[in-house]
């Protein structure tokens, strides 16, 4: 082991990089969200960088972990189940004690959530293909009888070649499971309204999401706009 590699995330090491994750040495931050952060990491047992999704705990509830510890353990179902081009590949998932995170394909052209804005926004083409290319994926998962539930810009990854991978599959359920209409997964601007109703949801409601974001690329503007979930 490196004695110039902290093998902890406590406080005093968290803003220290490079730093020991398992078996994973943590390089630079790639991104934050609410409740997790992606490192570059490098995998020394199959020499090569990866991206390492460390989920962060906001509060001591034991709802809200329970919450992600599910998240978790759904990706966990998934790694060996999902083979598609434009899905995200995950390698690893651990939930063990105080490490919790996730560890993915690296892809390394930034999401989708870039080109939202105007003056930044694709060209027609390239929109329509990456959105093809993403209703592929959602189509397969279909078959496999999952849904997604949180398809948004941000969740849809580009390649440096400028390709597209679905990500975040924490969110993800049989589209058998009664759980599918809890409200605890998605984002509202691009729930469709029976997720928003916390009806049974099936593929469609993914489609819907899928539209959302097109036309988001292909306007800069959201179609809808609210305060709130209930506007």
């Amino acid at each position: 082991m490196d004695p110039n590699v902290p093998n902890d995330l406590s406080a005093s090491a968290t803003n220290v990089l490079p730093r020991k994750l398992g078996k994973y040495v943590l390089k630079r931050e790639l991104g934050s969200g609410a409740t997790s952060t992606v490192y570059l990491a490098d995998d020394p047992f199959h020499v090569r960088e990866v991206a390492v999704k460390v989920v962060r705990w906001q509060s001591s509830e034991a709802t809200e972990r329970d919450l992600a510890d599910a998240a978790l353990r759904t990706e966990a179902m998934l790694l060996g189940k999902l083979n598609h081009p434009h899905i995200v590949k995950v390698f690893d998932v651990v939930n063990d004690g105080e490490d919790h995170y996730v560890v993915m394909e690296l892809v390394g052209g930034g999401s989708m959530e870039r080109y939202t804005r105007r003056g930044y926004l694709l060209e027609y083409p390239k929109a329509v293909d990456a959105v093809f290319k993403c209703a592929k994926a959602l189509q397969y998962m279909n078959g496999l009888g999952l849904i997604h539930r949180d398809i948004k810009p941000a969740n849809i990854l580009l390649t440096v070649l400028g390709d597209v991978r679905l990500s975040d599959l924490g969110a993800t359920l049989l589209s058998s499971d009664d759980s599918s209409t809890s409200l605890n997964a998605g984002t509202p601007f691009y729930m469709s309204p029976e997720q928003l109703l916390e009806r049974p949801l099936e593929f469609r409601s993914d489609m819907f999401s899928l539209g959302v974001v097109f036309y988001e690329l292909l306007t800069g503007e959201k179609p809808f706009d609210a305060l709130n979930v209930n506007q």
